[in-house]
């Protein structure tokens, strides 16, 4: 499956109210170690279809997105599962080490405790 690209209006149905994980790739045109992974993402949809989705947000298109993810610095790669960020990968990274930090495994997305969230799980907070 290529990879979606998202905007305002599917980023809550594509993302946040997926029923499988979402890894997105927030970048811009201009940026050229964006474009060095973009190979990388289309390489890991192919390899990961129909267990995870692979989308991008360009930030110049969709600057509230981007705030609202905190992105400061890309090409920044989150990973989405219930609608909730669980991993994520800052820079320009070979396909396999993309897939590690981003926690990929044979049941979609790796490293998430239903039952916590994300600062909780950084910071050992129950």
């Amino acid at each position: 499956m290529p990879v979606l690209t998202l905007t305002t209006s599917n980023f809550r149905q594509e993302v946040l109210e997926s029923d499988r994980p979402v890894i997105v790739d927030f970048y811009a045109d201009w940026c050229g170690p964006c474009k060095q992974i973009a190979p990388a993402m289309e390489a890991l949809s192919e390899k990961w279809d129909e267990r995870v989705r692979f989308a991008k947000v360009d930030i110049d298109a969709h600057p509230e997105i981007a705030r609202g993810y905190n992105i400061s610095s890309i090409p920044e790669v989150l990973s989405f599962e219930n609608g909730e960020v669980n991993n994520w990968c800052l820079g320009a990274k070979p396909a396999y080490l993309m897939e590690s930090e981003v926690r990929l495994t044979k049941r979609g997305v790796g490293g998430k405790d239903p039952n916590k969230s994300l600062l909780a799980r950084l910071f050992g907070r129950p």
